[in-house]
């Protein structure tokens, strides 16, 4: 779900030995567009197809996908509850949901200056509280991922 050019839907179909059939979702016509031809360039035309859809609204049948997953998609999104809800539906009974999301991102640490290190986790803090209450969209998801179950 939410494939944009299909990078990480090719790396899917290429970890799967044997026949399998992949199936990627967006909503951006140019992004499938970009997608399908690098598909064919890599040689995996024939295990992946894409379909316009998006992560409220997944065309596809319920129970139909062993795993249904996302990449730094439900970040993105003022309400990724429902959308896993949706993939949920998609995948059959003993299958897997599977997102791969950012969590909260301490990327500033120096040992030498406590007081340093401590302003930029703020910093961070701060950026994840003004991208929720501007956009409503939750940066750090990731973290909050487990209590979706």
């Amino acid at each position: 779900m939410g494939c944009g050019t299909g990078d990480f839907t090719r790396y899917l179909a290429e970890l799967v030995e044997g026949r399998c059939r992949v199936i990627g979702v967006d909503m951006r016509a140019a992004s499938l567009r970009t997608a399908a031809s690098q598909t064919r360039k890599a040689g995996l035309g024939s295990m992946i197809t894409y379909r316009k859809g998006d992560a409220y609204n997944i065309p596809i049948d319920d129970g139909y996908s062993d795993l249904t997953c996302c990449r730094t998609l439900l970040m993105h999104l003022t309400d990724p509850l429902k959308a896993v809800k949706e993939m949920s539906r998609v995948t059959k009974n003993g299958g897997m949901v599977v997102a791969v999301e950012r969590g909260e991102m301490n990327s500033i640490y120096d040992p030498e200056d406590e007081e340093y290190s401590s302003l930029a986790e703020k910093l961070g803090k701060a950026y994840l509280r003004g991208v929720r209450k501007l956009e409503g969209k939750e940066y750090a998801i990731g973290d909050r991922l487990p209590a979706y179950s």
